[in-house]
């Protein structure tokens, strides 16, 4: 555990209450706090300075340290007196009238948050007062003593390490975000009315085009209401310029004489300063967001604008083109004329509004707090491993292999290969392998490896993400010696390349599913396969009953016997798997037992990914039924995945039937590509509730999530034997908060009993279903409980970020083996 000290001085300057750094800084104690649980924290503010609103840690206080009253001592006295025993002393705003300590000889490493070296590339207006540029220049040089900076963007990263001439390795990009879930835009008709009404209040009339910034000339508002000027004039006739900030008296006047003087004051309005609520409701109303910034160390309202769903126009220097990415357009800020054109298109172009309006959104998504959170931690641990002042904690994992507890820093990061498929290969494996790309990106440096013939649709949360054709894996793995390799390994033909690859080149398999015979038989039938596949697969289970398997059935023409046999008699063609890994990832203990004999010692439990949603709201809830044809006011019951006979959809109709006749409302709504087999129809026709089943076949995650939040009952089924694979639909549902029935087998035995409801498999299964939808169904209560559980359950043991952590750990223990070919015993 670090003991790291923090200057809030960042929150509580005067200058910037309420603006970039101050939110910065507010937001960025509040994500590590969220998700650092390994240091404790002492905040140092100015008893001086205002200390209201300074924000409260939600972690306890025996991780998180309490307010420390240090007005008796500067910080030069906490950094080099060290009277509260700090490994680490990070300071939120280093370019300030307070003096930047000093780097001690001996005594805590030193961290700085960087949000721009603006005032030194525009020294003319910036350093013009003697004192001021004395000031901004000892903090600059100190800076350069410093053992880590932290940047909020890659273009600021750069800018310190070509101003500063600091080495690799000593400033590293962390990132932004915003206010957590406030930026957003309208999804019900009350916020829309609200935010109609702020509009109104401010004096807007018409559609308008929106700037947000400070009273600094740098903001280029000039140069925005020179571009509205050049607009067509039916345009500027039917829209207004709206510039949101605080001007002081001269900076207002003198745009609103420019604005005279272009002919464009009438479609001027200057807010002066706003709300949060009313920022919010303008981001949301313009028909364009315009920043027109001649330098950024972020662009925090380009951000907020996109997370409203926006249509945006930025500049194209600094750090602006890597927050706006493909989700606006890009212009001179010193260009009026090329920023009007790009307005121009926007506002005539509804196609491109609409569709910067959706990428917007899916842009806004890839900057969150954890990523930053887990970012700045990975350095922290990086210095403390460098200064050998904390030693990294082994760690026991779950079942019960040694790990190192502790995370790489950005720019120091493992380069690890990943395998897997991807969307839009239609796969829960496929999902799975995208959230934790997700995650993982902050842990490491990731070169993507996919099967021929498509072209996986992530999105690139981060440019450190590669993708390749994994026939070039070979080459490119000679010269970049990979520290791990990282396989996604299922029970479908989607894998066939994986499993080559591994066979070449042993690494970290994370098993799916524990029993892949299917996957082995359904490959031997390829005519690429070798012709003794199977006879090899079969020789790592000895013994004559097993060996005459292959020559008793006519597995070429009835595989499905044989997937039979090897389940009924536990040959799950995994041995030879688990010895060509490094590792071996499952995600519980059912499946760990249930590996016997060839258990191996580094085998690790790493629970299944899953992101908790939460339940919707009523209205929207309602909205989302609607958008789906979906009665609003049903009684929804909800099974999702592929739609498979083993997933027993003709015992959950039948019990459906049960629920339908004394529950009129009920409606069942079956979400996954139906396989052949399933006999859903045919069950629902035979007993009577076809026009209240409804097949929605395959869809988009997003959807599939939204339709699971959507219902008020879950159904997630197996027939025994089981593959042992873990259900991502189960976690969907419960991490939606939805009641959920299962079946008390395989993986799904292992989940708590207040979490799910269990009913055992046997010859009265179907009658004990029918009962438990129909208690369940009569049992609000009852329901909600479960609902609560779910979610706490999910939140504690199931959350990505915590998945990505064990990844990393278990990665780095790999990285740092003596051997990274070393086998697993069988």
């Amino acid at each position: 555990m670090l003991r790291i000290g923090v200057d809030m001085l960042g929150f509580q300057h005067p200058a910037g209450r309420g603006r970039g750094i101050s939110r910065y800084a507010e937001q960025f104690i509040a994500a590590l706090a969220r998700h650092d649980s390994n240091n404790e924290y002492i905040l140092y503010y100015r008893s001086e300075l205002a200390t209201e609103e300074l924000p409260l840690s939600p972690m306890p206080v025996s991780r998180w340290g309490t307010w420390t009253v240090r007005w008796v001592k500067s910080m030069e006295q906490v950094a080099h007196g060290n009277l509260d025993d700090l490994d680490l002393l990070l300071f939120t705003c280093p370019f300030s009238q307070y003096r930047l300590p000093r780097k001690p000889l001996n005594g805590p490493k030193m961290v700085a948050v960087i949000y721009d070296l603006i005032p030194f590339r525009f020294q003319e207006h910036y350093l013009s007062d003697p004192v001021g540029a004395a000031s901004y220049y000892a903090s600059f040089h100190a800076l350069k003593q410093y053992d880590a900076l932290l940047t909020i963007s890659r273009s600021a990263k750069a800018d310190c390490e070509e101003e500063l001439g600091l080495p690799p390795g000593r400033v590293f990009h962390v990132g932004c975000s915003s206010r957590n879930g406030f930026f957003r835009p309208a999804d019900k008709p009350a916020e829309r009315i609200i935010d109609q009404r702020l509009l109104s209040e401010l004096g807007v009339r018409s559609p308008f085009v929106l700037t947000v910034g400070g009273d600094d000339p740098r903001k280029n508002h000039a140069g925005l209401v020179e571009a509205f000027s050049r607009l067509p004039g039916p345009i500027r006739a039917t829209h207004q310029m709206v510039v949101a900030c605080t001007l002081n008296h001269e900076g207002g006047a003198q745009i609103r004489r420019q604005a005279d003087e272009l002919g464009v004051a009438d479609r001027l309005l200057l807010t002066g300063h706003v709300s949060d609520e009313t920022l919010r409701a303008l981001y949301r109303g313009c028909a364009a967001f315009a920043f027109a910034s001649h330098y950024e160390g972020f662009g925090l309202p380009i951000l907020e604008a996109l997370q409203c769903g926006a249509p945006v126009v930025a500049a194209d220097n600094s750090s602006q083109p890597e927050v706006v990415g493909t989700a606006g357009l890009l212009a001179s800020s010193y260009d009026p004329a090329a920023l009007a054109r790009c307005i121009c298109r926007i506002l005539e172009e509804p196609a491109l509004a609409a569709r910067l309006r959706r990428q917007a959104l899916v842009q806004a998504r890839r900057f969150h707090w954890r990523r930053t959170a887990q970012r700045t931690i990975g350095v922290f641990a990086h210095l403390a491993r460098i200064g050998n002042r904390t030693a990294a904690v082994p760690q026991t994992s779950r079942s019960g292999s040694s790990v190192l507890r502790g995370y790489p820093s950005p720019d120091t990061r493992r380069r690890i290969a990943f395998f897997s498929p991807f969307p839009p290969k239609r796969s829960g494996i496929s999902d799975y392998a995208t959230d934790l790309l997700r995650e993982l990106q902050g842990y490491c440096k990731i070169d993507v490896y996919h099967d021929e013939g498509y072209f996986p649709s992530l999105a690139q949360a981060d440019s450190d993400l590669r993708i390749y054709d994994h026939r070039l894996f070979t080459r490119r793995a000679e010269s970049l010696r990979y520290d791990a390799i990282l396989y996604q390994m299922g029970n479908h033909l989607y894998h066939r390349f994986i499993y080559r690859a591994l066979l070449n080149h042993p690494g970290i398999v994370t098993l799916h599913d524990a029993n892949i015979s299917a996957f082995h038989i359904v490959m031997a039938l390829r005519p690429d396969a070798p012709a003794d596949h199977l006879q090899q697969e079969f020789s790592y289970y000895p013994g004559s009953s097993r060996e005459d398997l292959l020559q008793r059935i006519p597995w070429q023409t009835d595989p499905g016997r044989l997937i039979g046999a090897c389940q009924e008699q536990g040959i799950c063609l995994n041995r030879r798997l688990l010895e060509q890994s490094t590792a071996v990832v499952v995600h519980d203990e059912w499946t760990l037992s249930n590996l016997g004999a060839v258990r191996a010692a580094n085998t690790v439990v790493i629970p299944q990914g899953a992101c908790a949603d939460g339940p919707l709201t009523p209205g929207q809830r309602a909205a989302v039924r609607t958008r789906f044809g979906l009665p609003a006011e049903s009684f929804l019951v909800g099974c999702f995945g592929v739609l498979h006979p083993s997933k027993l959809l003709a015992e959950t109709v039948s019990a459906f039937a049960t629920l339908a006749r004394c529950h009129a409302p009920a409606r069942l709504i079956l979400v996954g590509s139906d396989s052949p087999g399933s006999g859903v129809l045919d069950r629902a026709d035979a007993l009577g509730v076809r026009d209240r089943v409804f097949m929605l076949g395959h869809r988009p995650i997003r959807d599939f999530r939204d339709l699971a939040r959507s219902v008020d009952l879950g159904v997630c089924l197996r027939r025994p034997p089981t593959n042992g694979e873990t259900s991502a639909a189960l976690l969907t549902l419960l991490g939606a908060g939805v009641p959920t029935v299962v079946t008390d087998v395989g993986t799904f035995a292992g989940y708590p009993d207040d979490v799910v409801v269990k009913v055992a498999w046997g010859d009265a299964f179907e009658a004990a279903l029918s009962q438990t939808f129909v208690a369940l169904a009569r049992d609000p209560a009852a329901r909600e409980r479960l609902s609560r559980a779910a979610l706490a359950h999910v939140r504690a043991h199931h959350d990505w970020s915590v998945v990505a952590r064990l990844y990393a750990e278990l990665i780095e223990r790999v990285a740092c083996a003596p051997s990274r070919t070393t086998r697993m015993a069988g």
